[in-house]
């Protein structure tokens, strides 16, 4: 960041971004768009109830913008979140972004925008536990996707908003598509559930090329609906393992006759508090196995104690009477579970933990969830009460 050089070219950019964004605003595509946050009802009606009754600006998340640098499309989609920020404040609030195009200037560009830049790909599945819109100019059909599937509960479906162009896309091959969950969840959620407002692309063919067929996205669904119905059946468990949707994801279910389940959870150590770890292993009526909890110390952060979380229930599993053939495995950190489904290589600091995880996880029958915080409670609190320990609890 210090080089001068470098410091000069996000100077410049930022200036391009600017010099964009003053053209944007004076053309009829974006005073389409902002007609729809000033005056069209029905829009701004959704967008309060995304908020809320006590509405805070919404937090915007942006994917797939591409390098401000190398792009000139990249700037366009920029400058409309410039604007947007710009004309209405009270509507959108703090904006992330991440893509792994971004190169140091642009990083440094976008920071002097005002905007904070993701520190690591989260590969769209993001959460939205706050009102969120998120904007995915150039996503494609299995992104979006992947950021449904992380919403996969009414509570967040509901307070989201999606722009992009490639909420509808179709696949191409008919055959892939009916058997893919993402073309299942367009089929079901969007369909059924969306509010669409198109942007029209005929004010300016050159505009239509940088925006592509944007829409915005509101989605309204009655708790009462289950949306475990609108996805395929036990063939997607067996395609893709621990991205299983359903109910469990947002509450914990017990598991199947003749299986027990381990929550798994650790606590990084917050300068106050050493780091802990924890887990409790219960079976199909929801009785109680086995629980554990661990203090680690001073230096593991969230991922060394969730990845020893982990490794330490697996252990546990030796200790139980008749022995386990059949394991449910859940745990809110997905870069622990993605390892631990034999995902990508995990870093050397936790590399000896999942060594030994994945060894344990090959010697029986497991599939492995990841869940969120509300439905790993109990492991949650045993990582707490792990850190207030000298030793191991069991």
């Amino acid at each position: 960041m210090d080089d001068p050089e470098v410091k000069d070219e996000a100077a410049r950019i930022r200036q391009e971004v600017l010099i964009t964004a003053c053209d944007l605003a004076e053309t009829k595509y974006y005073g389409h768009i902002a007609g729809l946050f000033r005056d069209d009802l029905e829009f701004r009606r959704h967008l309060d109830r995304v908020l809320g009754p006590d509405p805070e600006p919404v937090l915007m998340v942006i994917y797939a913008l591409g390098s401000p640098e190398l792009n000139h499309n990249s700037q366009y989609q920029l400058a409309l979140v410039i604007l947007l920020k710009r004309d209405f404040p009270d509507r959108i609030g703090d904006i992330e972004l991440y893509d792994p195009a971004f190169l140091l200037v642009d990083r440094l560009a976008l920071e002097t925008l005002g905007l904070q830049v993701l520190p690591t790909n989260e590969h769209f599945p993001r959460p939205a536990d706050k009102p969120t819109l998120f904007f995915l100019p150039s996503a494609n059909i299995w992104h979006v996707g992947n950021l449904l599937e992380a919403n996969w509960c009414t509570s967040r479906v509901n307070r989201m908003m999606i722009l992009s162009n490639s909420l509808y896309a179709g696949n191409p091959d008919t055959e892939v598509a009916d058997r893919c969950w993402h073309h299942q969840v367009y089929s079901g959620i969007l369909k059924k559930y969306a509010r669409r407002f198109d942007i029209p692309t005929n004010f300016h063919g050159y505009l239509r090329y940088i925006f592509g067929y944007l829409s915005f996205s509101f989605f309204d669904v009655d708790p009462i609906v289950d949306l475990d119905s609108l996805l395929p059946g036990d063939e997607f468990g067996q395609m893709h393992g621990y991205r299983f949707p359903g109910p469990h994801r947002c509450e914990w279910q017990p598991p199947p006759e003749g299986w027990l389940k381990l929550n798994f959870s650790g606590k990084a150590c917050d300068g106050v508090s050493p780091a802990g770890c924890g887990g409790i292993l219960r079976d199909e009526y929801e009785d109680v196995v086995a629980t554990y909890s661990c203090r680690l110390g001073e230096l593991a952060d969230a991922t060394v104690a969730n990845a020893e979380a982990l490794r330490m229930g697996m252990r546990l599993l030796e200790d139980v009477p008749g022995g386990v053939k059949q394991l449910v495995v859940e745990g809110t950190d997905l870069s622990v579970v993605r390892w631990a489904c034999s995902g990508p290589e995990p870093p050397e600091k936790v590399t000896e933990a999942v060594d030994d995880i994945l060894d344990a996880v090959g010697r029986i029958k497991t599939v492995i969830y990841h869940v969120y915080e509300e439905a790993n409670e109990a492991a949650i609190a045993l990582a707490k009460e792990g850190t207030t320990l000298q030793d191991r609890l069991v």
